[in-house]
């Protein structure tokens, strides 16, 4: 069994414990930087999703974009596990759901430009993250392809 290096624990930590946003603060507030992030439900009082992007304020606008009605099985995952857990009926009451109940932390991760897989530090803390939190979403939504 690997054990998680020091750097990884340092950042979810810091990742833990940095600034809580509204999620309709951070769709306007987040850095256009690459990261690791997570969405809390206060009303689930619960992580609901863990991610990784290039563009941590992109991406928080992206889980919030409208989606048709097949968003069940082709939307973004916050999203579709939102409708699919029937805590939301469509992409509207999910988009409404998350301004209203949703919070979001970041961490900024850059690339390290010195790597083979400049984005490594990103995947590795996002995966360390997930497997300690065990978000909902993320996990649902990995067998449904």
């Amino acid at each position: 069994m690997q054990k998680p290096n020091n750097e990884v624990i340092r950042s979810f930590d810091m990742l833990l414990n940095s600034n809580e946003l509204d999620y309709d603060q951070a769709v306007s507030q987040l850095p256009e930087e690459p990261g690791v992030y997570l969405i809390y439900d206060r009303k689930q009082k619960k992580h609901i999703y863990v991610g990784k992007t290039k563009n941590i304020r992109k991406r928080i606008q992206q889980h919030k974009h409208y989606q048709s009605e097949n968003a069940r099985l082709y939307g973004q995952q916050v999203q579709r596990g939102l409708i699919t857990e029937g805590i939301c009926a469509n992409s509207m009451e999910a988009q409404q759901y998350l301004s209203l109940n949703c919070t979001v932390k970041h961490l900024i991760v850059p690339d390290d430009k010195r790597q083979k897989c400049p984005w490594m530090r990103r995947s590795l803390l996002e995966h360390y993250a997930i497997s300690v939190i065990e978000p909902e979403y993320n996990i649902a939504g990995e067998f449904e392809h």
